[in-house]
């Protein structure tokens, strides 16, 4: 079941949201979860940064119905690859990739991004985040898990937590308080 946590940036907590199992490809995959990172997906897709409509057009948007099999585990994935590919500034078939998560950069990348660094994985699986007892200096500047980018990318919204509530409803009976 996915939950509300506070969430310490810079020493401030912000009500935050988390899940309590892994989500995706060979992922626990409970109901809840999923339906978050549906629901996240969907949010975003209508509501995002300007410079970040082009990828979010190329990620597919399943329903908001908390079934693992409905494109879930594909829209994560593309979800990772889109975005580590944009934060890193070169193109996605310009990566070479062996493994899970083995990125070789081309020799003509040079850097000069100052959003986070990458994601954690990308491996198609969103891992809950253990928020308690922890300050992050900052959601730019380093590599994030997963579920904390899509927290990072909501909270870019004006009011960000907010809509996402109220735009999914049927979200509510599935967050715990967590906090």
């Amino acid at each position: 079941m996915a939950k509300l946590d506070i969430i310490f940036v810079g020493g401030i907590g912000h009500l935050g949201f988390n899940l309590t199992a892994t989500v995706g490809t060979g992922g626990a995959n409970q109901i809840g979860d999923v339906m978050l990172v549906q629901a996240v997906f969907a949010f975003l897709s209508q509501n995002h940064e300007p410079r970040q409509a082009e990828w979010w057009r190329q990620i597919p948007i399943p329903p908001i119905d908390g079934n693992p099999n409905n494109g879930i585990k594909e829209a994560i994935l593309k979800y990772q690859k889109l975005f580590n590919t944009d934060a890193i500034g070169f193109r996605e078939q310009d990566r070479v990739m062996s493994g899970s998560n083995a990125l070789a950069y081309p020799s003509f990348y040079k850097g000069g991004y100052n959003g986070p660094n990458a994601l954690m994985a990308v491996d198609g699986l969103i891992h809950p985040a253990n928020y308690k007892r922890r300050n992050l200096s900052a959601l730019w500047g380093t590599s994030l898990m997963t579920i904390t980018k899509l927290y990072a990318d909501v909270i870019q919204i004006n009011d960000g937590m907010d809509r996402l509530q109220m735009e999914f409803p049927q979200l509510r009976p599935h967050l715990l308080n967590g906090t």
